[in-house]
């Protein structure tokens, strides 16, 4: 296949192709040295205390804003002829502050291999010859991902048993939460923008609690990377797939046949 003229059609398989490795090979590298490398991903996970994993997204566009907080466990007296600083050794819980929007575009989401049945709009992608292996995915529009994280929250406070996950591999945190505040809003100059504004607050390290152990939270975060990164491949393969059709109704214009 000539990908040269592929480009010049609107279609750079060769930049598709060399963004998705660097993506890959970061996100291995932030698997391997979560201190030294940032991934520019944020996901919510939804499940059980069994492992049984009921919700999750990942979110196809990075918060425009994120914020942790930290108070220190310390208290601080004064004696009649000292100072006495008592320190509580235990998790000292974050308050996390997050905002964006998923815009107005249209969101092709892969999910966590099982079909969502309450979503309109799916498909699945056979990965071997047989038909055995199927990736599930889905597709939204920047509304529709809007919803899925309100419901995500409502849901994780219905179910006494519900664990809520925040996974922010920006900051390299990863954490088990509880929504404290959550607000959506929406302005005559941005119409059709939602912007969602979350509050979140600690209670654990997710590797520290997470059902399954060590094995299931790695597992779990090598699956959200590669799902991300092949989510931000079909983003720019369906923009490029856009761009290559304007570029040939432009030809057959010019030419009369359109």
């Amino acid at each position: 296949m000539d990908f040269g003229s592929l480009t010049s059609l609107g279609l750079d398989i060769n930049r598709i192709g060399k963004e998705f490795g660097q993506n890959s090979l970061r996100a291995y590298l932030t698997t391997m040295f979560p201190d030294e490398f940032e991934f520019y991903l944020v996901t919510l996970e939804r499940m059980n205390r069994s492992g049984t994993l009921h919700e999750q997204l990942i979110f196809p566009v990075t918060p425009t804003s994120k914020n942790e907080s930290r108070t220190s466990l310390v208290n601080i007296k004064k004696t009649n002829n000292s100072i006495v600083s008592i320190t509580n050794r235990t998790f000292a819980p974050t308050i996390i502050t997050m905002g964006g929007t998923f815009g107005k575009k249209i969101r092709i989401l892969f999910s966590h291999g099982k079909e969502n049945m309450g979503s309109a709009f799916q498909f699945g992608i056979n990965l071997n010859k047989t038909g055995t292996k199927k990736q599930f995915g889905e597709v939204h529009t920047g509304f529709g991902v809007t919803k899925i994280l309100e419901n995500m929250v409502i849901n994780s406070q219905k179910d006494p048993e519900t664990l809520l996950f925040l996974h922010n591999y920006v900051s390299g945190n990863h954490y088990l939460v509880e929504c404290t505040d959550m607000q959506f809003s929406q302005s005559v100059e941005n119409n059709m923008f939602w912007n969602y504004s979350l509050n979140f607050k600690s209670l654990a390290y997710a590797a520290d609690v997470y059902p399954g152990g060590s094995e299931a939270y790695e597992k779990s975060m090598r699956k959200q990377l590669s799902l991300a990164n092949i989510n931000r491949a079909t983003k720019d393969l369906v923009g490029a797939l856009n761009g290559l059709e304007a570029v040939v109704n432009e030809g057959l214009t010019k030419i009369g046949v359109l």
